[in-house]
């Protein structure tokens, strides 16, 4: 077993759930890291567990990832999508709207 990086982002309207708000979010992550994620998690704003003090519960965020509880908009993995069109052009910010 190898881990693979999921990265899950809260977007403030259900229609910036799609493959070209993932591949923005690909194509930033892949310039940073130098590999791309396995997968790309869009959920609604507020899906995201976080502390009272504002802090982002990443364990249980995972365990919640891994059991299947994660009210999802839009998934993009790396093994279903022809990941050479996904990262194809400039990588571009992803807007403050999401």
């Amino acid at each position: 077993d190898t881990d693979e990086l999921v990265f899950m982002a809260e977007v403030s309207r259900p229609e910036h759930a799609h493959n070209e708000t993932a591949a923005k979010i690909c194509s930033l992550i892949s310039q940073e890291l130098q590999f791309p994620p396995a997968t790309i998690v869009l959920i609604a704003k507020g899906g995201i567990q976080k502390t009272s003090s504002g802090k982002i519960q990443r364990s249980l965020c995972r365990q919640m990832w891994l059991d299947g509880r994660v009210r999802v908009l839009f998934e993009w993995n790396k093994e279903s999508t022809n990941q050479d069109v996904l990262l194809v052009g400039a990588p571009t910010l992803v807007e403050e709207s999401l």
